[in-house]
């Protein structure tokens, strides 16, 4: 996942990522994310732009990872019912391999 960022991004997002997913999408501390990631507040603030805007950053590399995976499949498959078909088993593929993503 998330492989159009920097390593340091990645464990802070998923540290993010699992916080929004226990917390139904709530705020969460820095403190909270960086004990999360297993790293120092400072390494949050080096990596992140802007961490009140963390949720919605997370939400569009998660999209872009998404898009990544799908976008190779489906310009092979011409059938619009079969391109939908394979999203819909590709995002639920997605959801199985990582619990907090879903």
């Amino acid at each position: 996942m998330l492989s159009d960022v920097s390593p340091g991004q990645a464990r802070i997002y998923q540290a993010a990522l699992r916080l929004f997913a226990q917390n139904a999408g709530s705020e969460i501390a820095i403190t909270d994310l960086a004990d999360a990631a297993g790293i120092a507040r400072g390494t949050i603030y080096n990596n992140i732009e802007e961490p009140e805007n963390l949720f919605g950053e997370v939400a569009a590399a998660i999209s872009r990872d998404m898009l990544a995976r799908t976008e190779t499949t489906m310009q092979t498959i011409a059938d619009p019912v079969e391109r939908l078909a394979t999203g819909v088993r590709l995002f639920v593929r997605r959801a199985h391999e990582d619990a907090d993503w879903a």
